[in-house]
């Protein structure tokens, strides 16, 4: 039977109850601005019912408040953090597009290369007209310089394009390492709470407000398990395991343990492309004992701890022989590499690594047909069949050595050169590889794919240095092999077509360093079994960035050749006539089945494809994305209206079980002290 003040009991609860429901109200109009927040709904459930032992069989005791739930739909996250992710790589595209595509602008405002180019040759024009005048010759040089300034800028503001979306690179991995951090962080705040039997629904918000933002930088998977008592399996702890994972499946964080990725500055030897710029960050996988063999390789380094130091710290079992070797500079040391290209990394990062080693898929692949000794090093000989590594003028390997890959094996070289085949195309790599190695390759390599640099399916940085690299190097040929091996000078000395004079050629390459050129012998045709050295007076050393006149020529006009053969005077201007040619011939002069004249047409074709595809999706991922974000809303938003009804209904509650309060409190009155029962 219930108690004379069982009434009163119901009262009080039905008071807590309304008085939780206010207080949860409140919370969510004080939260309505609060990015991330998910509006809160008290979960109500009657009392268990007391046995009266009576006809009627039970009493109602009340209401009980068993929870504060957060409205939230995980479904919609989901959703979200997929978008988020293909948001974020568009963004980055779209951003760094627009200004690839600023570069090549040529129009009234902006003076780009169809209007450099056409003012060259109307310099050229007029030359014919006077072949013999130095201030003519001086004038077509001038605006011939003006051709090669263009191209050092363009190049020059692409490696600038490239070493910002790198440093990006490094901003976005700072970031989710961050996140990562506070994503464990919470985990274990949230099971700390949640044991207890409570619901962490601010914490929870704000892990879910991290993902969001994470999902931006990189893919995300999210899963979120129950953690049960191995010796009471039926039994709920409360406790949960949340894991993270990013980039198609690595691991980031499993409950309140993380990883971090530390960005690594690539040596010189360890490029990509030819035309890559220094320091380029590889991203590698970090853990404790990194940071402290790093740190016994600075003292190493600094000369605060010797040799002999490290060989006792190794016979001591405190160091390994793997990581001594690695301290003292004479072995490389694994660390477990984040592939950069993978195609499902996503977000922001795989926009920017698409930016800044993007290659059109276009690395070097080949076969290992033979591994010899030459030098007392060792050298790897590949087949090619790919088109585009047949032509010299599109070589973009690295200049000063790189990472050859051969299976699950890794190889650097210092050097390579090229073996001629038929029809004047490449037919043969030959490296010779580094003593870097640990190992060098057996002839159990012979048979196996190689490849050199990352395949990246995108037309970003690397890609459209490799295309002015392409055409500069492919004029310059051309209009070098008119001037130096069909031309006499003006002094009507006859030039041996097979000796080559290099004072003759118009465009050289400026030296990486100091401020020498390199003049090329351009006239003679490689026949089959010619081997070109990389280091060698090759077209392939020509860069966009190293695009330059020849500076005899710039001190002395009368060296540009004019015509041929004896006896034809200085007006005579039949070399003019070729080198006027060679702008709308395509038999002296293509370019990817285009005139010389037509370059610009064909960059902007890509380019103007690739900025308006990642505008467009950008655009569209960005539209999608609010839809969903409104459906989320709509579940976990807080409506201030809706707020509002329920201020009102949970206040008549309240007002009710005040009242019933007071009205028992009457009646115990009358019936304690008024009628002294």
């Amino acid at each position: 039977m219930a108690s004379t003040f069982f009434g009163l009991d119901i009262a009080y609860k039905g008071l807590t109850a309304a008085n939780a429901a206010l207080n949860t109200t409140a919370n969510n109009i004080a939260n309505v601005q609060t990015d991330g927040y998910s509006r809160q709904v008290v979960t109500q459930k009657a009392s268990d019912p007391l046995r009266a032992y009576t006809t009627y069989g039970t009493l109602g005791s009340g209401v009980d408040t068993v929870s504060i739930d957060r409205q939230r739909d995980q479904f919609y996250d989901y959703k979200m953090w997929r978008n988020n992710t293909k948001t974020g790589e568009y963004e980055e595209k779209n951003y760094y597009m627009k200004q690839i595509e600023d570069l090549f602008i040529d129009d009234s405002t902006i003076k780009g290369f169809t209007s450099i180019y056409n003012e060259m040759y109307n310099a050229l024009d007029e030359l014919q007209k006077n072949a013999g005048d130095s201030t003519t010759k001086a004038q077509f040089i001038g605006y011939a310089n003006n051709l090669a300034y263009y191209f050092n800028t363009v190049a020059n503001q692409l490696t600038t394009i490239q070493l910002d979306a790198n440093a990006e690179i490094k901003n976005k991995v700072d970031e989710l390492n961050s996140y990562a951090e506070e994503i464990a962080s919470l985990n274990e705040q949230i099971n700390v709470i949640e044991m207890t039997g409570a619901k962490a629904n601010e914490l929870r918000d704000q892990r879910d407000l991290i993902i969001d933002k994470l999902s931006r930088i990189v893919d995300v998977e999210f899963t979120e398990t129950p953690v049960y008592d191995t010796n009471q399996p039926d039994r709920d702890t409360g406790a949960t395991r949340c894991i993270i994972k990013i980039a198609g499946g690595q691991q980031l964080v499993d409950g309140n343990e993380y990883r971090q990725l530390e960005c690594v500055a690539r040596e010189a030897y360890q490029a990509n492309n030819q035309s890559d710029a220094l320091g380029l960050f590889d991203l590698t996988w970090k853990n404790e004992e990194d940071a402290r063999i790093e740190g016994y390789k600075m003292k190493y380094d600094s000369g605060k701890i010797s040799r002999e130091d490290l060989e006792r710290m190794v016979t001591n079992r405190q160091l390994s022989e793997a990581d001594f070797l690695y301290v003292v500079g004479e072995k490389e040391r694994y660390k477990e590499v984040f592939d950069l290209s993978s195609m499902q990394i996503g977000g922001q990062l795989q926009g920017l690594l698409a930016i800044r080693d993007g290659n059109n898929a276009e690395n070097f692949k080949g076969t290992v047909s033979e591994v010899g000794i030459s030098g007392g090093k060792t050298t790897l000989t590949m087949d090619v069949t790919a088109e585009y590594l047949k032509d010299i003028n599109k070589t973009t390997l690295p200049e000063n050595g790189g990472l050859i890959k051969i299976g699950t094996q890794q190889y650097y070289y210092d050097s390579f050169k090229i073996v001629m085949g038929a029809e004047g195309k490449v037919e043969q790599y030959v490296f010779e590889l580094s003593t870097k190695n640990q190992t060098q390759p057996g002839n159990d390599r012979v048979g196996m794919e190689a490849q050199i640099g990352d395949v990246i399916g995108y037309q970003g940085v690397p890609y459209y240095q490799q295309q002015i690299n392409e055409w500069c190097r492919t004029f310059a040929e051309a209009f070098n092999k008119i001037l130096a091996h069909e031309g006499y000078d003006d002094g009507e000395k006859a030039v041996d077509g097979h000796e080559q004079e290099t004072d003759k050629i118009l465009f050289v390459a400026n030296e990486a360093t100091g401020d020498t050129q390199r003049k090329f012998a351009a006239s003679r045709t490689a026949v089959a079994g010619d081997e070109i050295e990389s280091s060698a007076d090759s077209y392939y050393y020509l860069t966009a960035a190293r695009f330059a006149i020849n500076s005899e020529m710039m001190d002395d006009p009368d060296l540009l050749a004019s015509h041929t053969g004896l006896g034809k005077g200085k007006e005579a201007y039949d070399i003019i006539k070729e080198l006027s040619d060679l702008r709308t011939n395509k038999d002296k002069m293509s370019f990817r089945g285009c005139t010389s004249g037509e370059f610009l047409q064909n960059i902007l074709s890509d380019i103007s494809l690739n900025a308006s595809s990642a505008n467009s999706f950008y655009t569209s991922y960005t539209n999608i994305g609010q839809v969903i974000d409104t459906q989320r809303l709509s579940i976990s938003g807080v409506d201030t209206d809706e707020e509002s009804l329920n201020l009102v209904e949970y206040q008549h509650a309240y007002n009710l079980a005040s009242k019933m309060i007071q009205v028992l409190s009457e009646v115990y009155d009358r019936l304690i002290n008024q009628t002294g029962v």
